[in-house]
Parts: structure tokens; C-alpha cells; sequence
């Protein structure tokens, strides 16, 4: 997969960067995080073909290939079987969100340390617990 930095800016360098047969697939937040209106009508593009499961071949007129999936839409949320988060990847975040809000809330930690990674012991507490209840002993 390409960098989100290097596929949003693709369709500006037309193509140059990118190796033949790259796979362009968005995880990123935001739909618009690959111009892939920009690729499929950059000048280079000289034949597309599409495949099963939302893969789309752009072909180049010096031969490369560039494959993209969903039209660059994030693919866990596109295609003929979007799956989204796991639920499992949805719990974690929610209890990391909880607390942090918890030790905000009992004031162990101040203004200047709330927009930061999750503090290590906090971290290190949520794992163990979704381990635990995963995998018990």
C-alpha cells in the first residue's frame, strides 16, 4: 500500500513515483485520501479494466499498472463484503476513551496532557483486561 502522504499526491506527480503493478488502497480516515478521480483521468492513463471485488487496473502508457482498490474509498468499508472495525478493535478504543476521560475527570493528569497518546499505564491496564477476558487462564 502507498503511503497516504505519497497516494494523495500521485495524481500531481501523474504517476512518476509509483512502481508498476502498486496497489493504492485507502486505510485512512477520510474517502478522500487518494485523488482517484485524479489518477483514472490523468493524460498517462491510457486503459482501465476492472475485476471482482472492486479492483480497478489503471494502464499507463509507458506500461505500468496501477491497481486501486475500492475507487479509493477506505476499503474496510467499501466493496461487495465491507466488514468495518471489528468489534473487537472498537472495544479497545472505546475503554481507552473511558479512561482517559476517568483520569481527567479525578484530575490525574492536567489541561497540557489531554491531547496526547494514551499514558502508558492506562494502556498497559486495558490490554491486560481485554486479554484476560479474551484468553483466560
Amino acid at each position: 500500500m502507498a503511503s497516504r502522504r505519497l497516494a494523495a499526491r500521485a495524481s500531481r506527480y501523474r504517476g512518476y513515483l509509483l512502481r508498476d503493478g502498486v496497489i493504492l488502497a485507502n486505510a485512512g480516515h477520510f474517502p478522500a485520501e487518494i485523488d482517484a478521480a485524479g489518477l483514472i483521468g490523468a493524460a498517462e492513463v491510457t486503459g482501465t479494466r476492472e475485476y471482482a471485488d472492486d479492483l480497478l487496473t489503471l494502464e499507463l502508457g509507458d506500461g505500468r499498472r496501477i491497481h486501486l482498490l475500492a475507487r479509493g474509498h477506505m476499503f474496510n468499508l467499501a466493496g461487495p463484503r465491507p466488514l468495518g472495525n471489528s468489534i473487537e478493535s472498537m472495544d479497545l478504543g472505546f475503554a481507552l476513551q473511558a479512561r482517559c476521560l476517568e483520569a481527567v475527570a479525578r484530575g490525574r493528569v492536567d489541561a497540557a496532557s489531554c491531547v496526547v497518546p494514551v499514558p502508558g499505564p492506562i494502556d498497559a491496564d486495558v490490554a491486560r483486561s481485554y486479554l484476560d477476558r479474551k484468553y483466560p487462564r
